[in-house]
């Protein structure tokens, strides 16, 4: 009974640590630019050309919808919002999803200084025609020799996929 107090106290603990970060992940701010406020499309020559993206209104929640994907390596979107993490929390990324094909989750890093240091590994899931939530939960590392002090949620879909999310959440659990 003992060692099951002390489990349900640990697990407490690693409860009372997770901090929400505001991604803006309701879309529902949006920019002269047309972008949902606090994120950008990444303009890396993989994600070329960039996808079509809307933004629509389903059940009162604002969507966003991704079509025609066709860089070589799909697209990949990024929070303006770079917050403290280092090696060993854990951030977890939770969104409701729909469409085909398969997108993903991942985290940029960054030193303390805002330095960038390098892309973790992203994770990837399979899309269904239905509304899903889905939770990723992402390890932060260090990149090579650089500490990581700093990171950034992406999301994105490979090419031919068709993607919507909604309501993204980001929380990041301490070590």
């Amino acid at each position: 009974m003992k060692k099951l107090l002390s489990v349900a106290a640990a697990l407490a603990g690693i409860a009372l640590s997770a901090t929400e970060v505001n991604v803006f992940g309701s879309f529902a701010q949006i920019q002269k630019n047309g972008m949902p406020r606090g994120w950008y499309a990444n303009a890396w020559k993989g994600y070329q050309p960039a996808p079509k993206f809307e933004i629509v209104t389903e059940n009162g929640k604002k969507v966003l919808h991704f079509s025609e994907i066709k860089g070589t390596s799909g697209f990949g979107w990024a929070s303006s919002l770079r917050f403290p993490a280092k090696a060993g929390d854990v951030v977890t990324v939770t969104a409701k999803v729909k469409g085909s094909g398969t997108a993903w989750f991942g985290l940029q890093t960054f030193q303390a200084d805002t330095k960038w240091t390098g892309v973790l590994p992203a994770r990837k899931f399979p899309l269904t025609s239905q509304w899903t939530e889905f939770k990723a939960e992402l390890p932060v590392t260090d990149v090579k020799d650089r500490k990581t002090g700093k990171v950034m949620v992406t999301f994105g879909a490979e090419q031919n996929a068709d993607f919507s999310i909604s309501d993204l959440k980001v929380d990041c659990s301490a070590k």
